[in-house]
């Protein structure tokens, strides 16, 4: 962040207000991370569970949603669930 910071002479605020509402991508990169891929089903009570089909070992670029890059920034750290392309 420091970088495009310098870089586009933008404070850090203004692009945490990017990456927090979608208009500015931010990626982590992953190393031999384990990656669960599934699905998720409502009971009739209207809670979900997920439902893991396969584990998968990954290594590269990760989008992080909104949401999770809102934690980050506000909470320092996240345990974010990936949505797989």
């Amino acid at each position: 962040m420091e970088e495009i910071e310098e870089r586009w002479g933008i404070p850090r605020r203004d692009l945490a207000y990017l990456a927090e509402n979608g208009l500015l991508k931010v990626s982590v990169r992953l190393y031999g991370v384990r990656l669960e891929a599934g699905s998720y089903e409502e009971t009739d009570d209207g809670e979900w569970f997920s439902i893991p089909e396969e584990q998968i070992w990954f290594q590269g670029l990760q989008d992080l949603r909104p949401h999770d890059v809102y934690r980050l920034f506000h909470e320092g750290e996240i345990r974010s669930s990936i949505l797989m392309p």
